[in-house]
């Protein structure tokens, strides 16, 4: 194999597929990087067990071929070398010699035959929306999957077509975070549970212009970006109803700026994190919200100005948890819907349906 391209194409490529490259893997094949040559083009690609994230560059390829090279390595020797052309050339023994400008090194690689691959083909029923909308509904429920295994199925986000409407849902027994986008109408019904390691990644790709095509196949979900696909094992299991655990009724309701609740909560979890259980406390009443929290180092009080119905009412929660939700929401004020203190708080938009979150409190006493 031999071909030539630009540092910087290549070391964007590497950089990319190196997402899904395993760490101290017990197969080495799957701590290198698969590149093959083809017509005039490189493929390159990573893949864990669990993700396979392959891209392509444009190249003047001489000798078609593939081989593994060491990952870390080649990253590495990349970033390293100067944004100039380079040649890479490999041979019978799969050993690679990289030239660019004055450098030359020499990389022992590996054959192919071995390199285990998932299925990479398009799932029959595809659906394509904008990159951006994707990153945020990534980005605004990701941070509820569970990070234990005890139940696998909740280390995972559910990605839902139906009814032209797409919704992202991730919970961990704590809280709940929902995301919704309107689709077309025509758009195939999907249901998956992605790993939120992968969503991870896969928003790290995703850019602010441009769309990216979703399927679903067996077992397996496909993101095509541009030039790159990523395809992604999905996580097995019944998830949880999460349409019956959201309360439809409320007893307190507070409209509130998302601004200054989250720098007063942000202020006060100062102290509630110095505590055993990190507790913020609210007290919610036509005077506003009340925020206290107390430690053994001091204690601290806030109130936040809202526009206040129902009955008066005080709830605990985990600062942590409160802040998650605050601070992904991009809205400049926020409505907040309790029924007891031992009930969920909701918060969602003063308009639409486009985002909901749940998170249960702590019992005061």
């Amino acid at each position: 194999m031999r071909f030539t391209c630009t540092q910087p194409h290549i070391a964007l490529a590497v950089s990319m597929v190196s997402r899904a490259m395993a760490v101290r893997s017990t197969l080495p094949m799957l701590e290198g990087i698969h590149i093959r040559a083809e017509g005039q083009e490189v493929y390159f690609k990573c893949m864990n067990m669990s993700m396979q994230i392959e891209t392509r560059i444009d190249a003047s390829v001489f000798e078609e071929g593939v081989v593994v090279l060491p990952g870390r390595l080649l990253s590495e020797l990349l970033r390293r070398l100067p944004p100039e052309e380079m040649e890479v050339s490999v041979d019978e023994g799969n050993a690679a010699t990289i030239c660019c400008k004055s450098s030359r090194t020499t990389l022992q690689g590996l054959g192919a035959d071995e390199f285990p691959q998932m299925p990479s083909e398009q799932g029959e029923d595809s659906m394509v929306l904008a990159q951006k909308t994707l990153r945020d509904m990534i980005k605004k429920t990701v941070f509820a999957t569970a990070s234990d295994e005890t139940k696998p199925v909740l280390t995972g986000a559910l990605l839902e077509v139906e009814d032209g409407a797409m919704t992202m849902v991730a919970l961990d027994g704590y809280r709940l975070a929902l995301r919704m986008e309107q689709t077309d109408p025509a758009s195939p019904e999907q249901k998956a549970v992605i790993p939120a390691k992968s969503l991870n990644e896969i928003a790290k790709i995703l850019q602010d212009e441009g769309k990216v095509r979703f399927s679903t196949f067996p077992g397996h979900a496909r993101f095509e970006v541009g030039d790159s696909c990523v395809v992604t094992r999905l996580l097995e299991g019944e998830f949880i109803k999460y349409g019956q655990i959201i309360p439809k009724e409320h007893a307190t309701r507070a409209h509130v700026k998302c601004a200054d609740l989250t720098s007063s909560i942000e202020r006060a979890s100062l102290l509630a994190r110095e505590g055993q259980n990190n507790l913020v406390k609210l007290s919610v009443s036509e005077e506003g919200i009340a925020i206290t929290s107390r430690s053994e180092v001091g204690n601290a009080f806030e109130r936040v100005d809202c526009d206040f119905e129902g009955k008066e009412l005080e709830i605990a929660f985990n600062a942590a948890y409160l802040l998650d939700v605050l601070r992904v929401i991009e809205d400049e004020s926020i409505v907040l819907d309790f029924n007891s203190s031992v009930s969920p708080c909701v918060a969602h938009p003063p308009e639409g349906e486009a985002y909901t979150y749940l998170i249960l409190p702590v019992r005061i006493y």
